[in-house]
């Protein structure tokens, strides 16, 4: 039996009442939110719904883009796995956040590291070019962090031989599709994918050989 969404009620000033109402109602409408960024990295018990996260980070963060040191800051006093925090950053925002919890702050930190400018230079200096990632691609975006237009920045901005994973999304794309998708995506160097069966590993390569003649044949064209 599908869950009943709990009463909500608003009173003060009507602005922001409406916006905060509508916070707390994004998640029944927003069902990609929770799956984008780096939100599926652990599942924190009780955490706040990413949905609800970004509609409050525009509201509060509204006019306040750029991150740089004389940017604003927004602070959440109780962080959790630092729900918030992801959406702070990604709306290019500063945040701090505190927890009593050392787990809390574990989840938190892995959610919202990124390499240091400082240290992608060293690697860059360092002679390491081109490197191998293995990454979730797919066409529904599930589970990559960043989003599909965030991956083809990142790549056009830094190189790198990418091997895909996830790319059927747990089922969520049809092989055909999936596979036609992920093998139109430049970057993507190689895919590795899981198999319950030989005939399901033959059909699946079948499938990558059949988009990859396709693609080398509009090359050569």
């Amino acid at each position: 039996m599908p869950r009943a969404p709990g009463r909500i009620s608003a009173g003060g000033a009507p602005d922001a009442a409406d916006a905060l109402v509508a916070a707390l109602r994004a998640p029944a409408t927003d069902h990609e939110v929770a799956e984008s960024l780096t939100h599926p990295f652990h599942s924190y018990p009780a955490r706040l719904h990413p949905a609800t996260a970004r509609v409050l980070v525009e509201l509060v963060g509204a006019g306040g883009r750029g991150g740089g040191r004389g940017g604003p800051v927004i602070v959440d006093p109780f962080c959790g796995s630092g729900t918030t925090l992801v959406e702070i950053r990604a709306a290019g925002l500063r945040a701090i956040g505190v927890d009593l919890n050392p787990l809390a702050v574990l989840v938190a930190r892995a959610k919202t590291w990124t390499v240091p400018a400082r240290r992608r230079k060293a690697l860059r200096d360092a002679g390491v070019e081109n490197p191998i990632v293995c990454a979730n691609v797919n066409k529904a975006g599930f589970r990559m962090s960043g989003g599909i237009e965030g991956y083809r920045e990142a790549a056009a901005k830094y190189p790198a031989r990418v091997i895909a994973m996830s790319v059927f999304a747990s089922g969520g794309i049809s092989p055909r599709e999936a596979i036609e998708w992920v093998t139109g995506e430049p970057y993507v160097e190689s895919i590795v994918f899981g198999a319950s069966s030989r005939g399901n590993i033959e059909s699946t390569v079948a499938l990558i050989e059949e988009f990859d003649r396709q693609r080398a044949t509009s090359k050569a064209l």
